[in-house]
Parts: structure tokens; sequence; C-alpha cells
């Protein structure tokens, strides 16, 4: 298989776990998201490992690489453009998370002062009766 056919592959392996990661995002299922980003981790290892081969056959044979990256030029933007989808799905849900922990901490506040407010009328109840 060639290089450009390996990274053609791994490309569209690319494009398909970015996609599932969106999906992933939008149904807060972080525990796939966890998976899907090791195993883009790992796809980027064999990323930079065909290309790095790429670039010594193609001095060898006293060519330039700027063909296959041409090549995949539009490939890449539009791998980047999904990340940057995802990158902005997980700061909304990130926003919408922190915004329910703040309003969750109001509560728990509120629910602390109206504790207190209660055990403090006991105590005067039991105050009274000693």
């Amino acid at each position: 298989m060639s290089d450009e056919d390996a990274l053609t592959i791994v490309f569209d392996k690319w494009r398909e776990l970015t996609e599932a990661e969106g999906n992933a995002i939008q149904n807060s299922n972080w525990k796939e998201v966890d998976r899907l980003q090791n195993v883009k981790l790992e796809l980027q290892k064999e990323i930079v490992r065909i290309s790095g081969r790429f670039e010594e056959n193609a001095e060898r044979n006293h060519d330039t690489p700027t063909d296959l990256k041409e090549k995949f030029k539009p490939v890449v933007e539009e791998l980047v453009v999904l990340e940057m989808r995802n990158s902005k799905w997980l700061f909304e849900k990130k926003a919408d998370a922190q915004a329910e922990f703040d309003g969750l901490g109001r509560v728990s506040r509120n629910l602390q002062n109206v504790q207190k407010a209660y055990s403090n009328e006991r105590q005067a109840v039991w105050n009274s009766y000693s």
C-alpha cells in the first residue's frame, strides 16, 4: 500500500472517529468521548509515522513532499473544521454544566440557610422548657 493510500485510510478513520466523538459530546457520553480521543491519539501517531516515511522516500527520490501535502490539504482542513465544531460543542456543554453546578450551589446554600433557621428555632423552644 502506498503512503498516499495509507494516509487516505487514516484520514477517513479520523473523520469517522471525529463524527462519532461529536455525537458522543451531544449525548454527554463522556466515557465514549474519552475512548474516541484515545483512539485518535493513536491514529495521530500513525499519521506522523506515515508522513515521516513519505518525506524520507521523497528525499531519497529527490522529490518534494509538497504534492502529498497539497493533495491532503482539503481533507485536513475539513478535519480541522470538525475538530473545531466538537471543541465548540464541548465548550457549550462545559458552560451548561457550570451553570447547573452554580445553580445547585445556590440551592444548597438556600437549604443550609433554611436548615439553620429551623434548627435555631428548635433550640429556642427546647431552651424555654429548661
